[in-house]
């Protein structure tokens, strides 16, 4: 509720409920787990695996050595999942959080600028966290509007969605407009039928394109990605560009900075916190514009894990990813727990496709694993319960 206000908020969350999985972890369970859960946390333990294996290989420094907080937490969300495991109605503690969450977004975002007077939305970290984060807590308030039966929270989550819509407005994220789109569409189609699904598809139609139409700042923020790649796409070689590149044309020829690292370590990468190095040496070939190499990750997470971890680590992510959404997918039937799950990985696979932070940022990752790990558990603890029933 307070992670876009509160330095540190979401990752002392994490730490709190590690503190008690672990307190937990050596008490009889009354569950068996299935294979598919025990093949989710060797993707957490492997993942982390790759960490210190790309600090001992890797040819570059090793500055990788300063993401060991956030690595950790890989390996940490195993006992976290076995905890979360035995309750089956956190999900809809955490809708509900979400939905609270969704009016102190509104009023961090109104704060910034009406009171602070900043461009757009900050939060404590900025847009980059702030947008997505508040396009998960519309969609997630919208589930809970959806599932919930008593009239005090559907009426609750309604109007969570609305404040949350703000926030996201005025933060002029694009990651963050992307993903609610992506998100309500592909939850309406997967789960909705009758009029909940035509009016959700409508509005995810609709509230877009009005906010593009009605507001000069939102239609000033999409309106520059057009302009940018059209210009970056324009050049004849970015490498040879004078100055500095804008923002936009910057990120795109990062991605192209990281399929040159990734051609010459397709399979151990250059370790976690290297891609600065690895980038120079190409900007020293000519390769590539020398901004580059001012940044520490080329923003995309699925070329950031291939960078850092290799095709291993590339393949894990994805699997990450791709494993539980079939699962939430498959067992659609359940509701809630599924419809979350589904929207939570959704809105990580689309953030990651433009920003890396999702893999390299604390308050993002713990938001990737607490999220997956309650949704998973509370589904799996449902699938259980109803095959003995």
């Amino acid at each position: 509720m307070a992670g876009l206000s509160v330095r540190h908020w979401f990752s002392t969350l994490f730490v709190l409920i590690t503190l008690t999985a672990l307190y937990l972890l050596f008490k009889p369970r009354e569950y068996t787990l299935e294979r598919s859960e025990k093949v989710l946390l060797w993707i957490f333990g492997g993942f982390f695996l790759l960490y210190p294996l790309g600090l001992l290989f890797s040819e570059f420094g090793h500055d990788g050595g300063r993401y060991l907080g956030v690595e950790i937490r890989y390996l940490l969300a195993i006992p976290i999942y076995l905890m979360v495991r035995q309750y089956p109605g956190l999900w809809i503690w955490l809708v509900r959080g979400a939905a609270i969450g969704g009016f102190v977004a509104c009023a961090q975002a109104v704060y910034d600028i009406r009171v602070l007077g900043f461009f757009q939305a900050m939060g404590i970290y900025g847009p980059t966290l702030f947008g997505p984060y508040a396009a998960f807590l519309v969609v997630a308030s919208a589930v809970g509007l959806r599932y919930e039966k008593a009239l005090a929270w559907r009426l609750l989550h309604g109007a969570a969605i609305v404040a949350a819509l703000v926030a996201l407005g005025l933060t002029g994220s694009r990651a963050g407009y992307l993903a609610v789109i992506a998100m309500s569409v592909f939850w309406a189609l997967t789960f909705l039928r009758g009029r909940w699904l035509v009016v959700t598809l409508a509005l995810s139609c609709t509230i877009p394109t009005g906010a593009y139409l009605g507001s000069d700042f939102v239609k000033h923020r999409v309106d520059r990605v057009h302009q940018e790649a059209a210009t970056y796409f324009a050049l004849e070689d970015p490498s040879r560009t004078p100055g500095k590149l804008a923002d936009d044309r910057v990120r795109i020829e990062m991605w192209r900075t990281a399929l040159f690292i990734i051609s010459e370590h397709p399979i151990s990468g250059v370790g976690r916190g290297n891609y600065t190095d690895a980038a120079q040496s190409h900007v020293e070939q000519g390769h590539v514009h020398p901004e580059v190499a001012h940044h520490g990750h080329p923003h995309n997470a699925y070329l950031e894990a291939w960078v850092s971890k290799g095709i291993l680590g590339f393949t894990l992510f994805l699997a990450m990813l791709a494993l539980p959404l079939y699962l939430f997918l498959s067992r659609r039937d359940l509701g809630g727990s599924a419809a979350l799950g589904v929207i939570h990985l959704v809105g990580i696979a689309t953030v990651s496709l433009v920003d890396g932070s999702v893999i390299i940022k604390g308050n993002f990752t713990s938001i990737l694993l607490l999220t997956l790990c309650v949704a998973m558990g509370s589904l799996m603890y449902r699938k259980h319960a109803q095959a003995h029933d």
